[in-house]
C-alpha cells in the first residue's frame, strides 16, 4: 500500500565499493509473519544471504578493504518497520 521506493546507491571509497539498497517495504519480520500464515515460510529455506556472504569473504585480498554484507531493519519513531536496508562492501580486486 501507498507508495513504493527502491533505492539503489554506489559509491567508491579508496579500494572498497559501497552498494546501499533501501526500500520503504513492511520488513523482513512481517514479511516472516505472512509467509508463515500462508504456509510458504515453511517449505523454503533462503541460502541467498549465506553464499553471498561467504562469496565476499572469498573475495578478500588482504587489502584494507574487507567484504561485508549488512541487513538493517528500519523502523519509524513509533517502533513500526518502514523498510529495510542492505549494505553491501565489495573489495575492488586491482590485478
Amino acid at each position: 500500500e501507498g507508495e513504493r521506493l527502491l533505492q539503489v546507491k554506489f559509491s567508491e571509497c579508496g579500494d572498497c565499493l559501497h552498494c546501499l539498497i533501501q526500500d520503504n517495504g513492511i520488513g523482513r519480520e512481517r514479511s516472516r509473519e505472512a509467509k508463515l500464515a500462508t504456509g510458504q515460510g515453511k517449505k523454503h529455506t533462503s541460502k541467498g544471504i549465506q553464499v553471498s556472504t561467504e562469496r565476499l569473504g572469498a573475495m578478500n585480498n588482504g587489502g584494507p578493504c574487507k567484504g561485508s554484507l549488512q541487513i538493517i531493519d528500519l523502523k519509524d519513531e513509533t517502533g513500526k518497520a518502514s523498510g529495510t536496508r542492505v549494505e553491501i562492501i565489495f573489495p575492488i580486486q586491482n590485478n
